[in-house]
């Protein structure tokens, strides 16, 4: 079990990697082509497009995860049904939310990007929306039945698009957003069509049209799953919303840049919430309670053994990050990237929570405290990003995410009755302590940033090398042994 967790997570990683990396080149090299205000209409662009793809998505891929998947992995043949009954209710509302950006195009703009020449911003937005909930919805498909393997080549093909013909529109039309603009529809296009030709001839399970006796547990699932993603859409696009229209697309721009780091690292994070849920659905539908808690636990255990020492690392070096990365017009994302830093260790904790309730089906209890969750955030937003802005908007994340992540947690170890190892928390720490030792006094002497990220590193491992314990161990091992080497222990 132990092997095929850590291969379909090595796959489940691939997903986010290339999401990294796409994310990287593109703020990299737009951020040089475009001034900040423009920069802040393109993510304004990419961030709209997967909030309204979110909410066209209604609650249809945690859906398809939790009951299909159960389904698939049980067997009891109704999984097909399941999926053609959410499907309809995805196209139904993915038609509505594209038209809708459509036909108040310019009212958006005027509005978000203080501009209504920026229409075709939203024109385009309505294209990009139904192309990415193509491949979305294909994707959740693959993740139901435990196929990350498939994930990882959409992900490629998307990402790796969205790099390459913005770059190759950019060269045949010259620098300007509407190229940009236009090489990003192309390449959603080309994953929409590869997504949906990957289902036509490799999708192999069965999706034979077999009814269950009742839709009422179906529909549950569905609504309150519903509920939950709008909230936590709104709440984790509080800097598109509200900092847009309080301050405009440039403040934003410098905010889209702090954030992209902690994006980019969260993604780094040994474990991914559609790789979570997909395993703890399958060990659900099996009865594999004790398992469970030993994946829960060791979720927990590497997962702030990966984030407490990333946090320490950009709060201590935000100046050099955004120097080394990006224009020194960016230098102002240093004050909200260094308060960022500090909500790293929450997000995760947040997501291995969401991701145990969801798959126990106690998605009442998990929509209520979400949507209390969005009101806490919008509640200190409004108060806190008019006034200070950039650091007002960091603010508003840092504490949600401490919020959430407390709640989550306790009620998480109670429904699986038991508690956290505190050593979880403790080793990390104090290794992390002597990497603040040590970037404190190198800092000032060393100039290379990517010479002290390699040390800084290497010293962590060194740190924690008297800390390895027997599942340190056994999981070194399984590494080395799908990489065909011999075992270290």
């Amino acid at each position: 079990m132990m092997r095929e967790l850590v291969q379909q997570n090595i796959y489940a990683f691939l997903t986010p990697i290339t999401v990294l990396i796409s994310g990287l080149v593109v703020s990299l090299l737009f951020t040089r082509l475009l001034p900040p205000a423009q920069f802040g209409v393109f993510t304004t662009l990419i961030s709209f497009t997967m909030l309204f793809a979110g909410i066209s998505d209604l609650g249809v891929p945690n859906t398809l995860v939790k009951i299909a998947g159960g389904s698939f992995h049980s067997k009891d043949g109704h999984a097909g049904f399941y999926v053609r009954y959410l499907l309809k209710w995805k196209l139904a509302a993915m038609i509505i939310v594209s038209a809708a950006l459509l036909v108040f195009s310019k009212e958006l703009a005027q509005v978000f990007l203080h501009d209504a020449g920026f229409a075709y911003v939203m024109q385009a937005m309505s294209v990009l929306v139904i192309l990415f909930s193509i491949s979305q919805f294909v994707t959740t498909l693959f993740t139901s039945i435990g196929r990350f393997e498939y994930l990882s080549v959409i992900s490629v093909i998307l990402n790796g698009s969205k790099v390459l013909f913005p770059i190759l529109f950019i060269l045949l039309f010259g620098s300007s957003l509407s190229s940009i603009i236009e090489g990003v529809l192309v390449a959603f296009a080309l994953a929409a069509l590869a997504s949906l030709l990957l289902f036509l001839f490799r999708f192999k399970e069965d999706l034979s049209y077999s009814a269950p006796k009742s839709t009422t547990k179906l529909n549950s699932f569905l609504f309150y799953s519903t509920v939950l993603v709008w909230a936590g859409l709104l709440s984790t696009n509080v800097d598109a919303l509200m900092l847009n229209y309080f301050r405009g697309p440039g403040e934003l721009a410098f905010f889209q840049v702090s954030n992209s780091v902690i994006t980019m690292l969260l993604t780094l994070l040994p474990f991914s919430s559609t790789f979570m849920l997909s395993f703890l659905v399958r060990m659900e539908a099996k009865k594999e309670k004790e398992l469970q808690k030993i994946f829960f636990d060791r979720s927990i255990k590497y997962g702030l053994l990966a984030s407490i020492p990333l946090s320490f690392l950009v709060y201590l070096t935000a100046n050099r990050i955004i120097f080394f990365f990006w224009p020194q017009s960016y230098m102002p994302s240093a004050i909200s990237l260094r308060i960022l830093s500090l909500l790293i260790p929450f997000n995760l904790l947040s997501g291995i929570c969401v991701s145990l309730f969801m798959s126990k089906g106690r998605m009442k209890e998990l929509t209520i405290n979400t949507f209390i969750f969005y009101l806490f955030t919008w509640s200190i937003g409004l108060y806190l990003i008019p006034k200070y802005g950039l650091v007002g908007t960091a603010l508003t994340f840092v504490l949600s995410a401490i919020l959430q992540a407390i709640v989550l947690v306790r009620l998480s170890l109670k429904t699986l009755g038991m508690r956290i190892n505190p050593i979880h928390l403790l080793k990390p720490a104090l290794a992390s302590i002597i990497i603040t030792l040590a970037i404190l006094i190198l800092n000032p002497i060393i100039k290379s940033t990517i010479l002290l990220f390699v040390i800084a590193g290497a010293l962590f491992c060194v740190a924690y090398l008297p800390l390895l314990d027997a599942d340190d161990k056994k999981l070194i091992n399984t590494l080395l042994s799908l990489a065909k080497l011999g075992s270290l222990f």
